[in-house]
């Protein structure tokens, strides 16, 4: 699954990266450097109309279009898993209709506590390069009881490669630069697309901290011991 993210590359850097059409100077407020993106915060996604691809920010965690209030959604929305995407009530429309980039260049697992562990430890993941990439994503439009429209997205997820297994058994969807407009474009929702992404990947143990929303500065990926590992 994707419960924490980081996404750390500047405004200039996501506008190449992500093809986006929107000129250069129109940087969007609130574009910043997150060392630990969490559901609720409104986030970048990358999204296209027609001939035009731009960047706005989103609630991450799709409102259900059939909620009157917030407070009425019963289910944790952050994650779509790939394989019941067209059966889903909530997330089929959106994964033929409404397909996005969710910017990132790692995320966080908690993985099974060691005998006599309290807490499940955490390890970040990023690519062995370092790159950023996008994570498949499916976005919503939903009017609240004042009449304010709010945009939201999902993170897909799929089955982790046994590299990444032991720490959870799933992981998002993760999208090179060469799928994005195909993600992004392709009448027929491109399924193939969602595998899991070999990597190679690295991760290391981070400290727990991360868990709490309010922490959000680069000391959060500091390897807390020596169990760093490149895999593939």
């Amino acid at each position: 699954m994707c419960g924490r993210y980081t996404i750390r590359i500047d405004w200039r850097r996501i506008h190449e990266l992500y093809g986006l059409t929107v000129p250069l100077e129109a940087e969007p407020e609130g574009v910043r450097a997150r060392y630990n993106a969490a559901p609720g915060q409104a986030l970048p996604i990358v999204g296209e109309n027609g001939a035009r691809r731009s960047l706005l920010l989103s609630r991450w965690g799709l409102i259900p279009p059939w909620v009157a209030r917030l407070s009425e959604i019963r289910i944790s929305t952050i994650n779509a898993r790939a394989e019941t995407l067209e059966t889903s009530r909530l997330y089929a429309e959106p994964f033929a209709r409404r397909r996005c980039l969710v910017p990132a260049d790692g995320w966080y697992e908690w993985a099974p506590p060691a005998p006599g562990e309290k807490k499940k430890p955490v390890d970040f993941i990023a690519r062995e390069d370092g790159n950023p990439f996008a994570f498949a994503g499916l976005w919503g439009l939903w009017r609240d009881e004042r009449g304010t429209i709010h945009v939201s997205h999902t993170i897909v997820t799929t089955e982790a490669v046994p590299a990444l297994a032991p720490l959870h058994p799933r992981m998002p969807v993760v999208l090179d630069p060469g799928d994005f407009d195909e993600w992004l474009r392709a009448e027929t929702a491109p399924r193939h697309l969602l595998r899991p992404h070999g990597g190679p990947w690295h991760h290391h143990r981070v400290d727990n901290r991360v868990g709490k929303v309010g922490e959000d500065d680069a000391g959060l990926l500091l390897p807390i011991d020596a169990t760093d590992k490149a895999v593939s």
